[in-house]
């Protein structure tokens, strides 16, 4: 599949915000939170990754 792509990591967390404005959030908090949320994400990722500089998204 040429087309196909990976996520960026900016559409990983444009999904986390938008899924937060979904659930009622503003969006203020939502920003906030979802900026977290990709963050720890990413943070438990590289902890159990063998190469954390690998990661993409």
């Amino acid at each position: 599949m040429r087309a196909w792509r990976p996520a960026a990591p900016g559409d990983v967390l444009a999904g986390i915000i938008g899924s937060l404005l979904a659930q009622g959030k503003s969006p203020a908090a939502a920003a906030a939170l979802g900026v977290w949320r990709h963050g720890a994400a990413g943070d438990r990722a590289a902890a159990v990754r063998r190469f954390p500089a690998s990661l993409i998204a």
